[in-house]
């Protein structure tokens, strides 16, 4: 379906020209057509024609983006898409650097372009949680005046998402339950009544071995679990065999 997809888009850029839709659009086309080639194994696993592939699908994907920029960077979207291009295809880290803070500027509170920080400082792209870490606290530090600590919890959620098999948040990583546990405060603080945080931060408390606070987050629960929030491990069910209710 590449190339169906591709006219589709051609077609959005002849209706809708200089506009930031079909821009947009391509550019995560040749990013998502770069990983049909690479794959998504191991480096090692990937073929000499499937890096070239990649590096070329990419490098059209940049070009679409920096043509675009004076119209398409008006949405915080076209960060993020260029932060990921420009790190993938190995650009150096002061224009990375540069792309990533333009973006923070104009779009403080926009989390996405926190995420793929978090994602290409981790061990899994050549950093370490060591570098996670000095990101968060830094994010945390930038962004104190308009969100208190809530970043430290998102982000070390974010990370926990992004784990590998056998990794655990509180083991693996330099997450402080007691940090992230003041970041779900100010989160709940800021959204009383979201049911999906308060359920988060209830998984993340039984995680850290915090049983006052999960039992208090889980009275205060009721009936409003959201499965979702608990399908990592540790399950709704062993925390109840593990705290009870």
């Amino acid at each position: 379906g590449w190339r169906k997809a591709y006219a589709a888009i051609e077609k959005l850029k002849q209706q809708f020209p200089g506009k930031a839709f079909p821009a947009l659009a391509e550019a995560e086309y040749w990013k998502d057509y770069a990983w049909d080639a690479r794959g998504g194994g191991y480096a090692d696993s990937v073929t000499r024609e499937g890096w070239k592939l990649f590096g070329e699908r990419l490098e059209k994907a940049e070009q679409v983006l920096i043509q675009s920029k004076p119209y398409a960077s008006r949405f915080p979207t076209w960060y993020e898409q260029m932060v990921e291009v420009q790190f993938l295809l190995g650009r150096p880290a002061h224009d990375q650097a540069t792309v990533f803070q333009e973006g923070l500027t104009r779009y403080k509170g926009y989390y996405p372009l926190y995420f793929r920080m978090v994602d290409f400082t981790s061990p899994k792209w050549g950093g370490s949680w060591q570098a996670v870490d000095n990101f968060v606290k830094w994010s945390v530090d930038s962004t104190r005046d308009r969100e208190a600590e809530t970043l430290y919890a998102r982000l070390y959620w974010y990370a926990y998402q992004r784990l590998l098999p056998g990794e655990e948040l509180f083991r693996d990583t330099r997450a402080s339950w007691p940090k992230m546990k003041k970041g779900f405060d100010d989160l709940l603080a800021r959204h009383p009544k979201s049911h999906w945080n308060l359920n988060n931060y209830a998984h993340f408390a039984c995680m850290a071995g915090d049983k006052a606070t999960y039992l208090r987050l889980r009275q205060r629960m009721g009936k409003n679990v959201v499965p979702e929030a608990w399908r990592g491990a540790p399950t709704l069910d062993v925390c109840r065999a593990k705290f009870g209710v």
